[in-house]
């Protein structure tokens, strides 16, 4: 697995994002950490699915393969986005309401 060069692609991935995340927001940097995001999170699907795949099983989505620890660890910090949510639906609300 080490070998293999999604892993590298992800690491490389990883670091990107962390390049980008440490620069001040406009909306170029916003964007591009999205983007950047995305591939990280395309690239860790891939690798995990490769990972998997050497081990005898197969996952065909990424829903079949993050479940239950991992679904554990997103509830847990679910809490913390419901503001974020709250918030976003109040500014969206007409101004009479």
């Amino acid at each position: 697995m080490s070998d293999d060069p999604r892993l590298k692609s992800l690491g490389a991935a990883v670091e990107r994002l962390d390049g980008v995340l440490a620069l001040p927001m406009d909306p170029v940097v916003r964007d591009s950490s999205i983007k950047r995001f995305e591939l990280c999170f395309e690239l860790s699907w891939k690798v995990i699915q490769s990972f998997l795949r050497d081990r005898g099983l197969d996952c065909r989505s990424p829903r079949d393969c993050f479940r239950e620890e991992l679904a554990n660890q997103l509830y847990a910090r679910l809490p913390r986005y419901l503001p974020v949510f709250r918030q976003l639906w109040g500014e969206l609300q007409p101004s009479g309401k």
